[in-house]
C-alpha cells in the first residue's frame, strides 16, 4: 500500500512539473523504494523485511480490518518473490513494478 503510494507521488510530482516520467525515472523510484524496504542492505527484500514494513505501512488500518490488509500484503510479496526462495531481488521486484 505504501509503495503503491510512494510510486503515484513521484509520478504525480514529476507530471505536475510539466515533465514526463521516463523509464529511467521509474526504474530510480524502484530503487529508492526497493533500499527503503531492505533493511539490511544485503540487496534482498527478506519475508521479514517485508513483514517490517507491513506493520509500519497497516499502522492506521482499522484492527477490523488488519486481517485483510495482512493477506493482501503476503499476497504481494508471493506475487514478487518469482522464485519463491523467500526473498525478492531487485531484479524480481523491478520487473513487476516497471511493467505497469
Amino acid at each position: 500500500m505504501r509503495l503503491m503510494l510512494l510510486s503515484v507521488v513521484f509520478m504525480i510530482s514529476a507530471c505536475s512539473s510539466g515533465r514526463t516520467v521516463t523509464q529511467q525515472d521509474k526504474l530510480q523510484g524502484q530503487k529508492r523504494e526497493f533500499a527503503q524496504l531492505d533493511l539490511n542492505h544485503d540487496g534482498v527484500i527478506s519475508s521479514r523485511e517485508w513483514a517490517i514494513a507491513g506493520v509500519n505501512a497497516g499502522s492506521s488500518i482499522p484492527k477490523v480490518s488488519r486481517p485483510d490488509y495482512v493477506r493482501r500484503f503476503d499476497s504481494i510479496f508471493m506475487k514478487l518473490d518469482k522464485n519463491g526462495d523467500g526473498n525478492i531481488t531487485f531484479d524480481e521486484f523491478a520487473a513487476d513494478n516497471l511493467a505497469g
